[in-house]
Protein backbone atom coordinates (compact mmCIF):
# COMPACT_ATOMS: atom_id res chain seq x y z
CA UNK A 1 0.00 0.00 0.00
CA UNK A 2 3.05 2.00 0.89
CA UNK A 3 4.72 1.91 -2.60
CA UNK A 4 1.38 2.32 -4.25
CA UNK A 5 0.98 5.59 -2.31
CA UNK A 6 4.51 7.15 -2.96
CA UNK A 7 4.49 5.99 -6.85
CA UNK A 8 1.11 7.87 -7.04
CA UNK A 9 2.36 11.13 -5.28
CA UNK A 10 5.45 10.97 -7.57
CA UNK A 11 3.40 11.01 -10.93
CA UNK A 12 1.19 13.69 -9.65
CA UNK A 13 4.35 16.02 -8.84
CA UNK A 14 5.96 15.56 -12.18
CA UNK A 15 2.65 16.57 -13.97
CA UNK A 16 2.28 19.08 -12.29
CA UNK A 17 5.69 20.40 -12.75
CA UNK A 18 5.15 19.79 -16.80
CA UNK A 19 2.30 21.63 -16.48
CA UNK A 20 4.32 25.02 -15.25
CA UNK A 21 6.40 25.37 -18.13
CA UNK A 22 4.12 27.52 -20.24
CA UNK A 23 4.19 29.90 -22.88
CA UNK A 24 4.68 33.92 -21.64
CA UNK A 25 1.39 35.71 -21.47
CA UNK A 26 1.22 38.18 -24.62
CA UNK A 27 -0.34 41.46 -25.31
CA UNK A 28 -3.79 41.59 -27.19
CA UNK A 29 -3.11 41.82 -30.71
CA UNK A 30 -5.56 44.47 -31.21
CA UNK A 31 -4.08 46.78 -29.19
CA UNK A 32 -0.71 47.15 -30.79
CA UNK A 33 1.26 47.10 -34.01
CA UNK A 34 5.02 47.12 -35.23
CA UNK A 35 5.17 50.32 -37.13
CA UNK A 36 8.69 51.22 -38.44
CA UNK A 37 10.62 48.09 -36.21
CA UNK A 38 8.56 49.42 -32.81
CA UNK A 39 5.78 48.40 -30.82
CA UNK A 40 3.17 51.17 -31.29
CA UNK A 41 -0.59 51.49 -29.58
CA UNK A 42 -2.69 50.70 -32.55
CA UNK A 43 -5.19 53.58 -31.15
CA UNK A 44 -3.33 56.54 -30.02
CA UNK A 45 0.12 55.93 -32.47
CA UNK A 46 2.13 56.46 -29.89
CA UNK A 47 5.39 53.83 -29.03
CA UNK A 48 4.84 51.65 -25.96
CA UNK A 49 7.00 53.22 -23.44
CA UNK A 50 7.54 49.65 -21.30
CA UNK A 51 8.20 46.17 -21.42
CA UNK A 52 6.02 43.84 -22.98
CA UNK A 53 5.93 40.53 -24.56
CA UNK A 54 4.35 40.56 -28.12
CA UNK A 55 3.76 37.20 -30.66
CA UNK A 56 6.19 35.88 -28.68
CA UNK A 57 9.19 38.61 -28.52
CA UNK A 58 10.19 40.79 -25.93
CA UNK A 59 10.01 45.08 -26.81
CA UNK A 60 11.22 46.52 -24.13
CA UNK A 61 10.88 51.01 -24.55
CA UNK A 62 9.13 49.85 -28.05
CA UNK A 63 12.18 48.63 -29.57
CA UNK A 64 12.73 44.78 -29.99
CA UNK A 65 15.65 43.34 -27.25
CA UNK A 66 18.86 42.75 -28.17
CA UNK A 67 20.19 41.15 -25.76
CA UNK A 68 19.51 38.18 -23.70
CA UNK A 69 16.62 39.12 -20.76
CA UNK A 70 15.17 37.34 -18.35
CA UNK A 71 11.82 38.77 -18.10
CA UNK A 72 8.84 37.28 -15.55
CA UNK A 73 10.62 33.99 -15.32
CA UNK A 74 10.81 33.15 -19.35
CA UNK A 75 14.12 33.28 -20.77
CA UNK A 76 14.60 35.60 -23.82
CA UNK A 77 17.38 35.63 -26.52
CA UNK A 78 17.84 38.65 -28.85
CA UNK A 79 13.81 39.14 -27.47
CA UNK A 80 12.73 36.13 -28.83
CA UNK A 81 11.00 33.63 -26.58
CA UNK A 82 13.00 30.36 -25.14
CA UNK A 83 11.61 27.30 -24.99
CA UNK A 84 12.70 26.03 -21.60
CA UNK A 85 10.66 22.74 -21.28
CA UNK A 86 13.72 20.77 -24.31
Amino acid sequence: MRKHLLSTIALSSISTTSAIVQAPQEASAASYKISKGKLVNSKTGKVFTSTLVYKNTLYVKGKRSTTTTLFKNTLYVKGKFINQAN
